[in-house]
């Protein structure tokens, strides 16, 4: 463990070091959105060559707090045998909006846990009730596992006669706005179940297997970049072929889908593949919304309140919800 704590003191270090020695960054990140990805980029890009395990002891260490927590109530269940935490406003006993989270990371680092500031300020900015699902990760648990796990969760809430008069949203970043959408298709396929009212995606990462989906002009700019993203994919994705249809969702039907609100970054790798999905629901029809922030990094959503951007991002979320 002091490995792990000396290595994210010197990131930290060297990254606000770096700050000043190359000052030159894009025009609409300020000062302290500038220093965070920075960091988060070191971080990532030291943990290429490492261990899987390396890089979730880092992320844990660098877990982000905020004041805002202490308006919000925490609890830890477990959700049809998943461990999840969930965070409600303290200012509400109850809400009528019960957003199901699922936490980003590759499918390999990341957790619920991690994502508590996240999870916090998504409950205060929407008064809502969520739910952050602890999936199992690769590689110890190949895919399905993670599948299963967060399925498992939303089947749960939506199936609970609690919620029944109450708006279930799910929400997911990166690799879990592809977890939303495998949910959503498997949900599909079980039409005496009581579908999502609506499904909000931060950054999310819709081509695991299609490196031509990349925007690679990107990678400076952006926390990832192709080297990473492949040293991903070879921890769960073992057979191209029979594992695609499980993270890959170009192709998916896109009448199962619920109303759709898409985050995008301006700056990010995934640009291109994300466009290229909203295109498609405009071309076949589907309603859906979509921002894109100018300039701004992969999922800087989750990194407030050094992100200034990040909050305003989780006020359009809030919007949008509402306006269901």
């Amino acid at each position: 463990m002091m490995n792990a704590v000396f290595d994210v003191i010197r990131i930290s270090m060297h990254s606000l070091l770096d700050c000043f020695v190359s000052p030159n960054k894009l025009p609409s990140r300020p000062w302290p959105t500038e220093y965070t990805f920075r960091l988060a980029k070191r971080l990532l890009h030291e943990s290429k060559n490492k261990p899987i395990p390396w890089l979730r002891k880092r992320q844990k260490l660098l877990k982000m707090y905020a004041p805002s927590m202490l308006k919000t109530t925490r609890k830890n269940e477990i959700i049809s045998g998943v461990a999840c935490v969930t965070y409600r406003p303290s200012n509400i006993s109850a809400s009528d909006i019960i957003v199901v989270y699922l936490h980003g990371g590759g499918y390999v680092v990341g957790s619920a846990e991690g994502y508590s500031l996240t999870l916090a300020n998504v409950a205060l900015k929407v008064q809502a009730h969520v739910i952050g699902v602890e999936y199992r990760l690769t590689p110890e648990h190949p895919l399905p596992a993670a599948q299963n796990d967060c399925l498992a969760v939303a089947k749960n809430i939506l199936e609970n006669q609690q919620y029944q008069r109450k708006k279930v949203i799910l929400m997911g970043d990166s690799a879990g706005g592809g977890l939303c959408l495998s949910v959503i298709q498997d949900l599909a396929q079980q039409a005496d179940i009581r579908q999502p009212n609506a499904c909000i995606l931060l950054s999310p990462w819709l081509a695991p297997l299609d490196n031509e989906g990349l925007d690679l002009e990107n990678e400076d700019t952006d926390i990832l970049d192709k080297s990473l993203l492949d040293r991903w994919v070879s921890e769960f994705v073992l057979d191209k072929n029979s594992d695609g249809p499980l993270v890959d969702f170009k192709n998916i039907d896109l009448t199962t889908l619920p109303p759709l609100y898409i985050q995008a970054a301006g700056a990010e790798v995934f640009l291109k593949q994300i466009t290229a999905f909203s295109n498609r629901l405009s071309d076949e029809g589907i309603g859906h919304s979509m921002d894109v922030f100018e300039q701004q990094f992969h999922v800087f959503q989750t990194f407030s309140p050094l992100v200034k951007q990040a909050d305003e991002a989780i006020e359009k979320v809030a919007c949008y919800i509402h306006s269901l």
